[in-house]
């Protein structure tokens, strides 16, 4: 079996374990659970101190995000490959959350349109603040944003590997 697909394999156990019940709150909590027990078991946050890379600010009717930008390393625990992790620090309601915004192999460029050449297919994983109401109903602060509402799920990205242990270091 190859590695991505004992990788598969591994996720899949994992998330089978932890979605047993039929609460669709608790499933949608456990399943990013799930996904951050499995990241935590195969990739090492390697960088002691993160690097700031910029900041923007997003505006909205109801919310206004100021996001800053910084990046660390993370390393596969089995092949060793490095990774830049791009994150965000934003502030809401007076409250620090982080988000994944980006995971790319270490030795990727940006191009001329500002995209990265290579970048890691990490789907649920990365650019999460706001989840469509529809595809995610979970206890939160609902934000309405031109007319559709969203749900803010910064508290549960915050807490997933390795940004738990980014927030903790108090570096930044």
């Amino acid at each position: 079996m190859n590695d991505n697909n004992q990788y598969e394999k591994e996720l899949n156990d994992i998330l089978k374990n932890n979605l047993n019940k039929d609460d669709f709150n608790y499933k949608v909590k456990m399943f990013y659970y799930s996904i951050s027990e499995f990241i935590s078991r195969h990739f090492t946050l390697i960088t002691k101190q993160s690097t700031f890379i910029g900041n923007n600010i997003v505006k909205y009717p109801t919310a206004t995000f100021n996001l800053e930008f910084y990046k660390d390393i993370i390393k596969n625990n089995i092949t060793n490959q490095e990774y830049d992790l791009v994150y965000t620090k934003y502030i809401l309601n007076n409250i620090k959350y982080y988000a994944i915004i980006n995971v790319v192999p270490i030795n990727s460029k940006i191009n001329n349109f500002g995209l990265y050449d290579n970048i890691v297919s990490a789907g649920v994983y990365i650019s999460k603040i706001l989840e469509y109401k529809e595809q995610c109903s979970i206890s939160g602060i609902n934000i309405n944003i031109d007319k559709t509402c969203y749900i803010f799920i910064g508290n549960l990205m915050t807490n997933m590997y390795p940004l738990n242990i980014i927030k903790n270091r108090n570096l930044i």
